[in-house]
């Protein structure tokens, strides 16, 4: 029996200035000593500009589940969403993520996902192509390969950025965490410039609702981010961090980078209306400068 709760709201969507805002609640419950329940609930805030908003995935839980996967298995939650989880996303996650990554580390548990089935066919599709733009090594490598790719179909047509825990603790107090964060969107604005490409600025609060560590963590968040506008993606290119490494190490996953296995979880996400890859998984960083 696990030890507690993880339960996902419906997404709630407003607009609020040039902005359109999706919410939903995060409740933990947790059993304590005394035979009784801790609840703690937090309010998970996600934004695009407003002109991006029909691309907000407000009717399935497939985001918030990946977005809470890995912490939910580390400390043995079971995750309840009131939305629906897609057909796809449920099978894999059950049948092959979490057997896998408990078969492999034995910090992780095996967690159930309680939520409403979405059948695929339900599902739309998005219609762009895109990648994130820290303008760290690996997203300026899936830049320089897709941005003229010879297949015109899987082009870039759309840059992003967010903060999903890449801006957090390592860079010391909080003024200096904020000042790291407007540097690096003002770069992406550069980049984004020089190209000619759209750059859709997200804002989100994850890092305050449920605190992971973003090194062993930063997939599932990432893709959390992806997700969360899977009815705007079509393809998205998903600079690894993997360093060369195959991207399919799952022994001890629990304390390496999420980004050594994304070649085992990313393609188990993709659905065929949501491709996601790894892009530049073969190369370390050393190669991918000799490619930029």
């Amino acid at each position: 029996m696990s030890k507690g709760t993880l339960t996902i709201s419906s997404a709630r969507v407003h607009d609020e200035g040039d902005r359109t805002v999706q919410e939903a609640d995060i409740t933990i419950s947790l059993k304590n000593k005394e035979g009784g329940k801790d609840i703690e609930t937090h309010t998970l805030i996600y934004s695009v500009p407003i002109k991006y908003g029909y691309g907000l995935c407000t009717d399935l839980s497939d985001a918030y589940v990946i977005a809470f996967l890995n912490h939910c298995m580390r400390k043995d939650l079971d995750i309840v969403a009131e939305s629906p989880i897609s057909s796809h996303l449920y099978h894999n996650i059950t049948e092959y993520i979490i057997p896998a990554l408990v078969h492999e580390d034995r910090h992780f548990k095996t967690i159930k996902i309680n939520a409403p089935i979405m059948e695929d066919s339900q599902i739309r599709s998005g219609e762009h192509v895109g990648t994130g733009m820290s303008c760290g090594v690996d997203s300026l490598h899936s830049l320089w390969h897709y941005l003229n790719y010879e297949d015109s179909s899987r082009r870039l047509t759309h840059l992003c950025i967010t903060d999903v825990g890449a801006f957090n603790a390592c860079y010391g107090s909080e003024k200096r965490i904020e000042l790291v964060k407007k540097t690096a969107y003002d770069r992406a604005r550069a980049a984004s410039e020089s190209v000619n490409l759209p750059l859709i600025e997200i804002e989100c609060n994850i890092t305050h609702v449920i605190p992971q560590n973003h090194k062993f963590t930063h997939t599932f968040t990432d893709m959390f981010s992806v997700m969360m506008m899977r009815y705007f993606w079509r393809i998205y290119y998903y600079g690894s961090a993997g360093n060369g490494r195959l991207a399919l190490e799952l022994e001890g996953s629990s304390t390496q980078y999420s980004g050594h296995y994304d070649m085992f979880t990313l393609p188990l996400i993709s659905d065929g209306k949501l491709d996601i890859y790894s892009e530049g998984f073969l190369s370390n960083r050393y190669q991918k400068l000799k490619d930029i």
